[in-house]
């Protein structure tokens, strides 16, 4: 199953009958009963999910992540380690990148980090052939053949991993340096209780979180994202989807995917590419499909409290592209792996399959129904306010009165929870620079209003560009940066020397 077909038969198939249904309640029961029929289901959705969202917040409110003993840095067991980078268009952010990576604390001999160049960037290429990298950072140019994703050069790198776990940055990542340490006594730990753990998701949290309005919000979401959802899908045995970066894998686990999604081939000829499926090429949120595909050999998932810090989109337009991205992954997502529920269900599980796809796809969905929801209750205030009866009967006519008072239930269940949420929020202020931010957590229904725009985005590149990459720009907010992150840093000195180049550029070429 892949992204690079929309809909499969049988979706066509379900699609079909969906809309001949729709066609007898209309014949049957008029207007206003396909209406009626229409918003019950809407609220019922809206409903579940709120309750699910409650109790999974809740779950992971009862239990922190737990801070281990870190295994000795001469401790024989450490696995060797590959670090998969990619990187497009990321020249800015590449110094700083590297800096980060020599200030991890681990073995460099149990070390692999793969830069991951696409085939024409130009500009990166040539900032990393002028940077004197550690012996253990190899860069690797992606052939341009397919579709130019993260996952399809993930799993081009996957062809000369050699780690025994593997973890994936994002160029403008930032690790702590006992980042490897912390996820390896994780994933030890996780396993001698459950050995179906295979992958542990470390905390991403932002260096620049008053840099917009927009950074405060991602601020927010990413404290009760990690803090509390991630942790409470696990702690409820549900599968909680990836994050797109310091996701840690037995790197044996992976092979295990490639061999049950087997291999896809780009290009033709000589010029012709052969690489493991082991993340969707086509996908734009590679990472929560995983998840799925992971669930389905029956592994689980842990969450570890090893930190990577980013960097929040600070303008509208980029938060607009970035969330489109993700929401349009999303609904690639669930309509990719709804495409064989049965079996799904038989080797996920029918709970956590059937969560998982609420998650994927009701999320995008409930942000496009949002302004059409918002706009019909101050319609009908206005109407009722106004003296327009007719308007009003319409609309009232539109919900059965259970479905009505269900309604109102989960809207005021929604925003008590959201207060709350709010509140929490701000007890997790981790340093001075995150104090006082939870006073704009007030504009959150704005902030709401606003992440429409970008679901209605994704419902149209969907359907005209669903596998092309949207680039987020990095690299805007280097000072905080290096206020932030370089005084976590260790007091030991970054590696210095540069391995002798491969051939004249120092790369090591697709092909």
């Amino acid at each position: 199953m892949s992204a690079a077909v929309l809909l499969s038969r049988g979706q066509f198939a379900v699609l079909a009958a969906t809309g001949v249904l729709a066609a007898v309640v209309l014949t049957v029961a008029g207007v206003y009963g396909l209406l009626r029929t229409l918003m019950t289901l809407i609220i019922a959705t809206y409903v579940s999910f709120t309750v699910f969202k409650l109790i999974a917040w809740f779950a992971g409110a009862r239990r922190a992540i737990p801070d281990r003993p870190l295994p000795s840095l001469d401790d024989p067991a450490l696995p060797t380690y590959t670090v998969l980078v990619p990187l497009y268009q990321e020249a800015a952010v590449l110094p700083g990148l590297i800096t980060a990576i020599t200030r991890i604390r681990y073995p460099t001999e149990r070390m692999q980090v793969l830069l991951l160049l696409e085939t024409g960037d130009d500009e990166t290429i040539e900032t990393v052939r002028r940077t004197a990298l550690p012996s253990y950072v190899t860069a690797v140019i992606v052939p341009d053949a397919g579709p130019r994703t993260k996952p399809k050069a993930c799993n081009y790198a996957m062809t000369v991993a050699t780690g025994e776990f593997t973890v994936i940055f994002d160029a403008e990542d930032r690790p702590e340096p006992d980042h490897l340490l912390k996820a390896v006594a994780a994933m030890w730990a996780e396993r001698r209780s459950d050995p179906r753990v295979i992958c542990v998701q470390g905390i991403l949290s932002f260096w620049n979180p008053r840099s917009g309005i927009p950074s405060v919000f991602y601020w927010a979401e990413y404290v009760a994202h990690f803090h509390w959802m991630l942790v409470g899908l696990c702690r409820l045995g549900l599968i909680p989807p990836l994050c797109g970066s310091s996701n840690h894998f037995r790197t044996e686990a992976l092979r295990h995917v490639a061999e049950e999604y087997g291999t896809l081939t780009f290009g033709r000829g000589d010029r012709a590419v052969t690489v493991p499926s082991v993340w969707d090429s086509y996908n734009v949120t590679e990472d929560a499909d995983l998840a799925a595909r992971l669930a389905r050999l029956d592994y689980r998932v842990a969450m570890c409290p090893a930190r990577t810090y980013e960097e929040a989109p600070h303008r509208l337009s980029v938060a607009l592209r970035q969330r489109t991205r993700w929401l349009q992954g999303y609904l690639v997502t669930g309509l990719v792996q709804s495409r064989r529920p049965l079996r799904s269900m038989r080797s996920m599980g029918a709970m956590r399959y059937l969560v998982f796809i609420m998650m994927m796809l009701w999320t995008p969905i409930s942000a496009l129904l949002n302004p059409i929801i918002w706009a019909l209750s101050a319609t009908y205030v206005l109407a009722r306010i106004s003296g327009w009866p007719v308007i009003a009967t319409f609309i009232d006519d539109m919900f059965p009165t259970p479905v009505h008072y269900v309604g109102l239930i989960a809207m005021v269940a929604g925003n008590v929870a959201l207060g709350i949420q709010s509140i929490v929020t701000t007890l997790y202020a981790t340093s001075d620079r995150d104090a006082g931010l939870a006073k704009y957590l007030s504009l959150t229904f704005l902030w709401w209003a606003f992440t429409s725009l970008p679901a209605y985005r994704a419902a149209w590149r969907l359907l005209t560009a669903r596998s092309t990459w949207e680039k987020t720009p990095h690299g805007h907010d280097q000072s905080q940066e290096q206020s932030v992150i370089r005084p976590t840093a260790p007091t030991f000195e970054p590696v210095a020397e540069a391995s002798r180049p491969r051939d004249e550029s120092g790369l090591v070429h697709s092909g």
